[in-house]
């Protein structure tokens, strides 16, 4: 349980230095996003 619990503190803390990332840069973030689709 603490394993899922440390797990899901670090997949939110990724998420927020991709949100951090897209706000900074969101043309180049949207086209690569497309890119990859």
């Amino acid at each position: 349980y603490n394993v899922f619990y440390s797990s899901v503190q670090e997949s939110r803390k990724s998420v927020q230095a991709f949100i951090q990332r897209i706000n900074q840069k969101p043309e180049q973030t949207i086209v690569r996003l497309c890119v990859q689709l």
